[in-house]
């Protein structure tokens, strides 16, 4: 068996080491049995927000609409005097719409700057027209044939048809700002993209990617698609489980020096307890153990050092009864050679010596 010294410190190593490895793999495997659903279902608010927002944004393009196709349900108009109150509305914010067209009920779609064109085989058009009692009709990606940028068409269906039977109005709204609405998606660094009628999903790998989908409810059949990678999603967890370890480690130092403490409190004076012990077996009597350390080892070195004068002084009261024994032995000796001596002296006529 080792000292008590390293058989403690081994023993903290090992409990230490066995403290980190449990903690950590407790904590990976509960973070990532929680952590990434948590994360997912964050990172979908944000998107369903974002969807929400651009919800928003077409609302009020729907809402400007409706008051416009009203207007031909509250007095007769014609067609240019419609066009002077879409010219209003799209000269109030330019970049909400890039054109308000009207569109009659046979498909013709009327310009008060721009040629005419028809739009009987528009996807758009024909839903309208297969759907009578629809208000209103969202296109899928177009080009504008005014500007070239990216739009879609709001065919809205008026209360009243005009005279000249005009029965629509086509709004062309940009995807800019939806598109950066789309874009601005910035958490862990995924990609935003808006996705229109007929366009698939991009492909993903399901092993490091996850996609996130959110309807749009005023563009039907339309969506925001967010791709993230999901190391993006655990990079939290790992976040986490770093700040743990520190935190471990931290702790681990402070009951490490704490260790180192109470082995100075506790081995220190039994070491010199020891050294006192193997200095007397050398000769140094007048050597005593030093009283120091916790309550037990001071009671150990004082009972220590009572043992050690007891046995110094049994030592000495054993000497002087020896010498006291060798004295009755010799005493009787003495004193019959003495007599001796002198019987023999006495015989041989020296009498007065």
């Amino acid at each position: 068996m080792g000292s008590i010294k390293k058989q403690v410190v081994w023993l903290f190593i090992f409990i230490s080491l066995t403290l980190i490895g449990t903690i950590y793999g407790a904590m990976r495997i509960e973070l990532a049995r929680n952590v990434m659903p948590i994360n997912t279902t964050m990172t979908q608010q944000m998107v369903d927000d974002r969807g929400n927002q651009i919800d928003d944004w077409f609302g009020e393009r729907l809402s400007e609409l409706r008051l416009l196709a009203n207007l031909s349900g509250q007095r007769k108009y014609t067609r240019q005097q419609l066009f002077n109150e879409t010219k209003t509305l799209s000269g109030f914010d330019k970049h909400n719409y890039v054109s308000i067209r009207l569109v009659s009920r046979d498909g013709i779609s009327y310009s008060d700057s721009f040629p005419s064109f028809s739009v009987r085989h528009r996807s758009y058009y024909r839903e309208m027209q297969r759907y009578p009692k629809r208000v209103y009709t969202v296109s899928n990606l177009l080009t504008s044939q005014e500007d070239h940028q990216s739009i879609v068409i709001i065919l809205y269906r008026l209360t009243q048809p005009l005279p000249d039977h005009t029965a629509y109005v086509a709004a062309a709204i940009p995807l800019t700002k939806v598109e950066a609405l789309t874009h601005d998606l910035s958490i862990y660094d995924g990609t935003g993209m808006l996705l229109g009628r007929g366009t698939d999903s991009p492909q993903i790998d399901p092993q490091k990617e996850l996609l996130l989908t959110t309807k749009l409810n005023k563009l039907p059949q339309w969506k925001v698609n967010y791709v993230v990678q999901k190391k993006e999603l655990r990079e939290g967890t790992q976040h986490l489980i770093r700040l743990l370890l520190i935190i471990i480690l931290v702790v681990i130092a402070l009951l490490g020096l704490l260790l180192i403490l109470l082995l100075r409190r506790i081995v220190r004076p039994i070491e010199n307890l020891t050294r006192s012990m193997n200095e007397i077996q050398n000769g140094g009597y007048a050597i005593r153990a030093t009283v120091e350390g916790p309550q037990e080892i001071r009671m150990l070195a004082t009972t220590f050092n009572q043992t050690l004068d007891r046995v110094y002084e049994n030592e000495t009261k054993y000497r002087e009864a020896t010498i006291q024994v060798l004295q009755a032995q010799i005493q009787p000796h003495f004193l019959y050679n003495t007599l001796d001596t002198i019987q023999w002296q006495i015989m041989g006529d020296e009498t007065d010596d």
